[in-house]
Order: C-alpha cells, then structure tokens, then sequence
C-alpha cells in the first residue's frame, strides 16, 4: 500500500531523493563495498526515502521503526553477494516504478522483494535444522 501513496503524493524531489539513495546503493555495490553495515545504511536511507515520500507523517514514522527494527535482516542480506546483488536489482525496479509513477509495477517489485526476504531470512534456519 505504501507504493500506492508514494505513487499518487511524492513531489519530484521525492522521486528523485529516492534515485539518489538507490544510486548511491549501487556505486557501493558496483564499487566492491562489502561491508554489510555500510550497505545496509545506503540501504535504509533508500527506504527513509520512501518513508519521506508518502507525505504522511504517521506512515512516515510507523515505517521508519520497521526498517530500523529490520536493520540487522537488512545487513544479513548484504553479507551474501547473490542476495546483495538482487536487493540491488530489486531496489532498481522500485525506483524506477516509483518515477514512472507505476503503482502497480511498484507493487510487483515490492511483492518480489518480501517473497525474496522470505527466503533470505528462512533458508538459512532450515538449513541448521537440517544439519542438526
């Protein structure tokens, strides 16, 4: 829902905060920056971005705690280049929704990226049980 609102009320500053945040995701990335904190802060401030962008305080603040609640998942995804590397794809595609102000691509993306998340955050718990 939150891409829907960015979508109908972010201000071209907004769209384009939003694409600084993700291009400076990517020069990190691009760059060889492998430091799971240093990726994870570009990644947070893209997301504060977003938060910004809905022009909703409350939205604002409720979303802010989540990624600051979220922080430590966000650093386990920057530690494994292949998730490294599809968070930044998926970033992309966000943004680039997001400018073309493409609610439902938006939303795709977004779907992508939790469905990515999953796997991310649950794999690595079955694989212990596994070998437990």
């Amino acid at each position: 829902m939150i891409v829907r609102i960015i979508a109908r009320n972010a201000s071209e500053e907004d769209l384009r905060e939003i694409e600084r945040h993700y291009e400076a995701l990517r020069h990190q990335i691009e760059g060889g920056e492998r430091n799971p904190k240093t990726l994870a802060a570009c990644d947070i401030a893209f997301h504060r971005a977003l938060g910004r962008a809905t022009k909703n305080e409350l939205i604002e603040r409720i979303y802010g705690f989540l990624i600051e609640y979220f922080a430590h998942a966000i650093e386990k995804v920057h530690e494994d280049e292949t998730s490294r590397l599809a968070a930044l794809r998926l970033h992309g595609e966000l943004a680039a929704a997001l400018h073309a102000r493409d609610a439902r691509r938006a939303e795709e993306a977004i779907e992508s990226y939790d469905r990515g998340w999953v796997r991310l955050l649950v794999a690595p718990r079955n694989q212990t049980e596994q070998h437990s």
